[in-house]
């Protein structure tokens, strides 16, 4: 039950895992966009959208951005850093803790 402190070989323990990991090599960062905690969270924000009644080009105006680029994140096609997201969901007049909170949750067969 060890997760790895990044940028070292030490571990740490975490009740999520039956194994120890050590090394970078076994790091728990997810580095594809298309994780399903991902989808779920991007799905989330165009649900909202969508709920509020607003196209993707009145999004993206209100954003300070292009339609293009609210279309390329809900597509799964650009990913949004923190940043980002933050910004979304404060346009969107909704928590940034509720999306945070999808994350953490896992569906069957996620890790």
């Amino acid at each position: 039950m060890f997760v790895p402190i990044l940028g070292t070989l030490n571990t740490i323990p975490c009740p999520q895992f039956g194994d120890k990991r050590s090394t970078l090599d076994n790091a728990l960062m997810i580095k594809h966009i298309n994780h399903p905690k991902y989808e779920r969270l991007i799905a989330w924000l165009k649900r909202t959208r969508e709920e509020r009644g607003l196209t993707v080009r009145e999004f993206g105006e209100m954003l300070g951005e292009s339609h293009q680029f609210v279309n390329k994140v809900e597509t799964m096609q650009r990913r949004l850093n923190v940043f980002e997201f933050v910004q979304y969901c404060e346009v969107l007049g909704v928590e940034p803790n509720d999306g945070l909170a999808l994350l953490r949750q896992t569906s069957k067969g996620e890790v």
